[in-house]
This record gives C-alpha cells, sequence and structure tokens, in this order.
C-alpha cells in the first residue's frame, strides 16, 4: 500500500507534468500572438458587443434595470479599477441602447461578427480542426450567441440582484453566507461563460468534461489576473502622467491582452484534457 506522502507527490508530480505540457503547446500554437491580435479585434468590437447585448436587454420590460445590474457587474468583477471615463461610457451605452438605428444596427452586427470570427479561428487552431463551418451556420451561433447571451446574463443578474449588491466592492459587512455567495459569483460566472465557449465555439464536438477544467482553470486566472493587475493600476499612476486623457487606452488594451491569453490557456488545457486522459491510461 502507498503512504499518502507518497501518493500526493505522485499527484503532484502529474499535475506538474499536465502543466509543462499545456505551457508547451500554448508557446508551439504561438498564442501570445494570437492574443494580440484578438485584442486589436476586441478594441474595434467590444462596444458594438456591449450595445447589442444592451439593445436586447432594453427589448424585454422584465429587464427594465438589468442594464445598469449588468454595467455595475462588467465594471466592478471584469475590468480592475475602472476609470470614471469608463464608467461615463458604459452608462451613456445604457441610455442610448435603445437608440442604435437600421444602419447603425447592421454596421455593429458585422463588427461584432469579425471578432466572434476571429475568436473561431483561433479556437480552431488550439482544437487542430481544420474543417470550416459553413456561413450559414457560422451565423447562426454567431447570432444565437449575440442575442440570447445577453438574455441569460440579464436573467441571472436580475435573479441574483440582492447578491450582486454585496459583491465584495460593495457593502464589506455583508452577512457571512451572501458575502461567500457574493465572492463566488464572478468566478461562478466566469467559470461558465469560459466553458460555453469552449463548448460552442470550436468547430469539433467538446466534451463538458473537458470544458470544465479548462473553464475552471481559465476563471481562477482570471480571477489572479484582476487582482493583480489592480494592484499595478493603483500603484503605479506614471501612465496616466504620460499619456493624459488617453491613459484608459493602453490600460484596456494591455488588461484585455492578458484577459485572452487566459482564455486560450484554458482553450489549451480543455483541448488537451482528452490528450492527457489516454496518456495516463494504464495500457
Amino acid at each position: 500500500m502507498n503512504h499518502p506522502l507518497i501518493t500526493m507527490a505522485r499527484r503532484f508530480e502529474k499535475l506538474g507534468r499536465a502543466a509543462r505540457h499545456m505551457l508547451r503547446r500554448f508557446n508551439a500554437l504561438h498564442c501570445l500572438t494570437s492574443a494580440a491580435a484578438l485584442s486589436f479585434s476586441t478594441l474595434l468590437a467590444i462596444v458594438p458587443l456591449a450595445a447589442i447585448g444592451l439593445a436586447v436587454l432594453a427589448a424585454f420590460p422584465v429587464f427594465t434595470d438589468a442594464g445598469g445590474i449588468f454595467t455595475e457587474f462588467v465594471l466592478r468583477n471584469f475590468t480592475p479599477d475602472a476609470n470614471h471615463a469608463l464608467l461615463k461610457t458604459f452608462d451613456t451605452l445604457v441610455r442610448n441602447a435603445n437608440n442604435i438605428t437600421g444602419f447603425g444596427i447592421l454596421f455593429l452586427i458585422l463588427t461584432s461578427f469579425m471578432l466572434l470570427y476571429e475568436v473561431e479561428m483561433t479556437f480552431s487552431q488550439i482544437w487542430m480542426v481544420q474543417e470550416k463551418r459553413t456561413l450559414i451556420a457560422r451565423m447562426t451561433i454567431f447570432w444565437t450567441a449575440m442575442s440570447l447571451g445577453p438574455v441569460i446574463i440579464g436573467l441571472g443578474l436580475t435573479v441574483s440582484a440582492p447578491v450582486v449588491a454585496f459583491l465584495p466592492a460593495g457593502n464589506g459587512a455583508a452577512a457571512p453566507p451572501i458575502g461567500m455567495l457574493a465572492a463566488l459569483l464572478p468566478l461562478t460566472l466566469e467559470t461558465a461563460i469560459f466553458t460555453l465557449l469552449y463548448i460552442i465555439l470550436p468547430n469539433v464536438p467538446v466534451r463538458f468534461r473537458h470544458a470544465v477544467p479548462g473553464g475552471i482553470t481559465a476563471g481562477l486566472l482570471f480571477e489572479a489576473l484582476k487582482s493583480g493587475f489592480g494592484i499595478y493600476i493603483r500603484n503605479f499612476s506614471a501612465y496616466d502622467a504620460i499619456y493624459g486623457a488617453l491613459s484608459a487606452l493602453p490600460v484596456f488594451l494591455i488588461w484585455t491582452y492578458l484577459s485572452w491569453t487566459v482564455i486560450l490557456f484554458g482553450g489549451i488545457v480543455a483541448a488537451e484534457m482528452p490528450k492527457l486522459g489516454d496518456a495516463h491510461d494504464p495500457s
């Protein structure tokens, strides 16, 4: 019988080998370069995507307050120490979501599709998929994601609005159960979103049990990224003195680049899980 310490050491050794394998795959697929390209596309598409999502929410009376809740949730949990300029932009976006015209909607949709197409191509490279989806299949998936995604997120945030009010950036006097639930809500939502991305976007069947480890990995790394980048922003203000009114742009680009790096690494984990399982099976 193996001693518990020996068993634990073997597990850590196996985990270390898996981590090194993931990092080698991450480097071999040039994911840092892909993250840079996706960051540029995100810069162009972030406002259109947000506008479409808020416009979809505005079409449902039950989500009257969901736009504001969604904005507050994103600013608190997806951007480290968001500045006033970013907050003002999102507030304007919420107010003007109902004023999008026909040509404006077409432009927003096309710009959003560009980003989603590039994400799909990057994921196909990670999963080593050669065959591309047909245009109709791609349009159907993209449109479903852009229309149903905001509704699902809006429903979740509306139902959990009492919990959102007690998020860590808010009331520090929350009751322990509510405070714990509030602390876990961002990580849970992030993990769920990343897992769905790894299941839906690659043009290959991805099992749920393989996508979940990737989603959890990306979620945990994203939480660590938020904490680390938030500390950096609070203690390093030279970018503000250098860039002045444009200081939010380099901060946003760096944050987006690091976020895509985390998301792509989670995709590597999800894509490599079946291979690691086969490699560790006793023969």
